[in-house]
């Protein structure tokens, strides 16, 4: 005999579920944050993301440097990427922060028109 449950009874186990699927532990850590450091808590994203950024790099240091290869301008553009895509997932920096960064590396690799390299 295979067990029946009744459209209430499932919406009403959805119900509790949905507080729990929601919640977001890293605005959380955001906001405390921004009260230990007495700002608001788009500086604490900000100042959290830059940490993360940081934490990421160095990581992928310690791991080329394990496995033998040196560090390169590309690995260390590769984890500075997987950082600030990280931070944009965890809500940590809006969409544009990374839209804007993205464009001033794009920029500083190929060079500023009208700029020379040798200045």
């Amino acid at each position: 005999m295979r067990p029946t449950f009744s459209l209430f009874a499932i919406l009403l186990i959805a119900s509790f579920t949905i507080p729990v699927v929601t919640a977001d532990p890293f605005q959380d850590v955001r906001n405390a944050t921004s009260d230990f450091l007495d700002t608001t808590s788009e500086t604490a994203g900000y100042f959290l993301g830059l940490m993360l950024i940081v934490v990421v790099v160095i990581l992928g240091m310690a791991a080329t440097s394990l496995a033998g290869k040196g560090m390169t301008e590309k690995t260390l553009f590769l984890f500075a990427s997987f950082g600030l895509i990280f931070n944009v997932v965890l809500t940590w920096w809006p969409p544009w922060t990374a839209i804007l960064v993205v464009l001033l590396l794009v920029a500083m690799m190929i060079g500023i028109p009208g700029v020379s390299k040798d200045e």
